[in-house]
């Protein structure tokens, strides 16, 4: 009967183990967030004690075989023992996951918030517009296939969709409230703001993957968008932020225009689908329940 129970917890306390294993490997994913310099010496200390915790996993089954086959009276005790370390350091493990993301959506939040009110403070036709790109972005990304959706960080999307026109900071604004169409020269300046945006955000410890999304939010797919950027280049963030974007903007009422209809927008999207806009997600995004693309629209746009 004893050895029995001895199994099961041999069993039990190696497989807990290895989801400790699997779970930290999450930890990994949040040091990706800072800079360079940091998130090398933090992914390095957490590979380190990954390793370090393979080799206990291993040394727990071997140990334990070793007990159970030359000690005798203790060895319930001492495989209870074992077996109470490993959920603590499961429960552990847990609890600073958990504290990481809570502290990572505080902060990550705030950052975004108060980086939309410099963009806002400018260029009042923002306001409201970053919302409704980041909204649309999600939405478009619940839509996806799962097998492209599971890859797309839905928190960073959504920080890039808020933060896609935060290189308008170094436009003039002359050139940002000007009423009417810009001039070639104006143009030019005003295509800057991606790589401005880029510069902006890569510089923040919680965002330097999002950089290139929001760089390359205004290229096209037959490769003739703002820098020439040929479509296998472009990240479906991009991608997604694209078509997000286009549509906020049409539907959006301007200085010198009223905003189109749903149908009007739709109408004019579809006609550059597959040169400007990338057909496949497109597609998705004309299918999606009119009501939810409603919802996204906040009350300030």
């Amino acid at each position: 009967m004893i050895d029995n129970e001895i199994s099961y917890i041999i069993l039990f306390g190696a497989i807990t183990m290895f989801i400790n294993i699997i779970q930290y490997r999450k930890i990994l994913k949040y040091s990706l967030f800072f800079s360079n310099n940091r998130s090398i010496r933090i992914s390095l200390l957490i590979k380190l004690n990954l390793v370090i915790m393979i080799f206990l996993f291993l040394g727990y089954i071997i140990l334990a075989e070793v007990i159970m086959n030359y000690i005798y009276v203790k060895t319930l005790l001492i495989e209870s023992m074992f077996l109470a370390g490993s959920i603590f350091v499961f429960s552990v493990i847990i609890v600073q996951i958990r504290l990481n993301e809570i502290v990572h959506e505080m902060y990550s939040f705030d950052t975004v918030e108060a980086l939309v009110k410099t963009i806002e403070a400018r260029d009042p036709y923002t306001k409201g517009h970053s919302q409704h790109v980041a909204n649309l972005c999600i939405c478009i990304r619940e839509h996806l296939p799962r097998s492209y959706s599971t890859k797309i960080n839905k928190n960073m999307l959504k920080y890039a969709g808020y933060l896609h026109d935060i290189g308008k900071i170094g436009i003039p604004e002359t050139i940002l409230k000007k009423k009417g169409k810009l001039n070639y020269e104006e143009y030019e300046i005003m295509k800057l703001h991606p790589m401005i945006g880029k510069n902006i955000i890569k510089s923040n410890i919680l965002f330097p993957k999002i950089s290139d999304w929001v760089y390359y939010h205004h290229e096209q797919i037959d490769g003739k968008g703002y820098f020439r950027v040929t479509n296998n280049n472009i990240p479906i963030e991009s991608k997604i932020i694209a078509i997000a974007d286009c549509f906020s903007a049409l539907v959006t009422d301007r200085v010198y225009r009223n905003g189109k209809t749903y149908e009007e927008a739709i109408k004019i999207m579809n006609e550059v689908s597959g040169t400007q806009l990338d057909s496949k997600i497109f597609d998705i995004f004309m299918n999606i329940d009119r009501v939810k693309i409603e919802q996204c629209k906040p009350n300030s746009v």
